[in-house]
């Protein structure tokens, strides 16, 4: 028997045609692989995750030091914005680290 609730959803959805969430098609946030946040510093999370990209989430991030990039295909990659503290230093160093990438950061 159909639940007429569902139907009367469905019929109206249809007409103002927007997406309709039903409960089994609860959505998750998409996979990032490593967030920069999960770790006590942004270098920390390079350093754990050589050879991956890193996620830095939404936010400003102050950072006093240079950030090493290292690893083969590491990188930094997300919307967060490193903020230097020191601008008589250099912010990002890249070393031995070919397909290195930092993406809308």
């Amino acid at each position: 028997m159909l639940n007429k609730n569902l139907v009367l959803a469905c019929a109206v959805a249809m007409l103002v045609q927007v997406p309709l969430v039903l409960p089994a098609q609860v959505r998750t946030p998409p996979s990032y692989g490593p967030v920069a946040t999960d770790y006590l510093s942004i270098q920390a999370a390079l350093d754990a995750n050589r050879g991956k990209m890193v996620y830095l989430p939404p936010g400003d991030y102050r950072i006093e030091d240079k950030l090493r990039i290292t690893g083969e295909n590491s990188g930094l990659f997300g919307p967060g914005r490193i903020i230097q503290a020191n601008l008589d230093r250099v912010i990002v160093e890249i070393e031995h680290a070919s397909g290195a990438q930092l993406r809308d950061v």
